[in-house]
């Protein structure tokens, strides 16, 4: 599956380019792709329509769905197929509607609002947070007159897969000196790539996690390591008290534990409210930003670093009170 899409963000393809496209050596399918942005309810979040015209019984084959599914979308104008993901995120049923609001000029009656209802609810495909599709020519008719059958992407589908990269360099040198030159890719080549970034990217944080987490134990030794020598003749005097080293010692450590569990706590619950601003005020044609949440195990793998944290930096100075002279630290002159 190849996708065709405009080179330059400000280019706007035409939807009469797909005869072209279907003519072009190597093509068997070709179906025209549009994709409506917009906001569901009070989400915070854009949320994206993509839709398809007829061509993508043949051409669209990443989704999964079956000719029955493609034949009840094309057979109602305002219809839509739901992944189950989405699905879940909107609580949506099969027969619910589903209304989609974009920003003023989108539609030719003047109205900010898509109505759809839901036809089918799908499985969720590989490398994808949930999908919706709709039908194209109900999104086409619905765009005032002068905006019909541009921003059109397509999706070809190849008469030989083990001549993909071929066909994507013959089209887009179909198209290099036109008024709107295209940019093709394919969809496998697309999640090979994507599957090797989202391991390098796995790696890369890993990396700074761990460089950030070390500085962290670094200055925490650092500080406790401090605090324990000027105040050894404190930890002396509780010793001919009666305080044994176990409790000095789980003082200390409770001491040393607490702040590192609540700065925890607050640092997660500041980046989660940080991560969601941006979505407040970006525009949904630009970003689909997932909305980020709080999990427990997100908040346990958070507490349990910041308990090894704690245990780590406090074990030389813990080692240090047990061992220490209670004579040597009295007779020490105050300073």
């Amino acid at each position: 599956m190849i996708s065709v899409n405009p080179r330059f963000p400000t280019a706007r393809l035409h939807i009469g380019l797909r005869d072209q496209l279907l003519r072009t050596e190597g093509v068997s399918a070709v179906a025209v792709f549009y994709q409506l942005w917009g906001r569901h309810g009070d989400q915070r979040t854009a949320t994206q329509v993509m839709s398809f015209d007829e061509g993508a019984r043949e051409a669209v084959t990443y989704f999964g769905l079956e000719p029955t599914h493609w034949d009840r979308l094309f057979a109602t104008r305002d219809g839509l197929i739901v992944s189950r993901k989405r699905a879940s995120e909107l609580g949506l049923r099969i027969g619910d509607p589903f209304v989609l609001r974009t920003e003023p000029g989108r539609r030719a009656d003047g109205g900010d609002t898509w109505s759809f209802h839901v036809l089918d609810i799908v499985p969720d495909v590989p490398i994808s947070g949930g999908f919706m599709i709709g039908n194209y020519h109900y999104l086409d008719e619905s765009r005032p007159a002068a905006n019909r059958g541009k921003d059109a992407q397509f999706i070809l589908k190849a008469a030989d897969s083990n001549a993909v990269l071929a066909l994507i360099r013959r089209i887009d040198g179909m198209f290099t000196n036109s008024a709107t030159p295209t940019q093709s890719n394919s969809q496998r080549l697309t999640v090979e790539s994507l599957q090797n970034v989202k391991g390098d990217r796995r790696f890369a944080i890993a990396i700074v996690g761990g460089a950030g987490l070390f500085m962290i134990l670094v200055l925490m030794g650092n500080g406790i390591a401090q605090s324990v020598r000027q105040r050894t003749s404190e930890f002396a005097v509780m010793k001919t008290l009666g305080f044994r080293n176990i409790h000095l010692m789980s003082l200390l450590f409770i001491e040393v534990t607490i702040p590192c569990l609540v700065g925890a706590l607050a640092g997660t619950l500041i980046a989660i409210q940080l991560a969601r601003w941006p979505a407040t005020f970006l525009s949904p044609e630009f970003f689909d930003l997932p909305t980020p949440t709080l999990s427990i195990n997100v908040m346990l793998r958070s507490l349990v670093a910041a308990l090894a944290i704690a245990c780590t930096s406090a074990a030389a100075p813990l080692i240090r009170v047990s061992r220490m002279s209670v004579v040597s630290q009295l007779a020490q002159p105050e300073t």
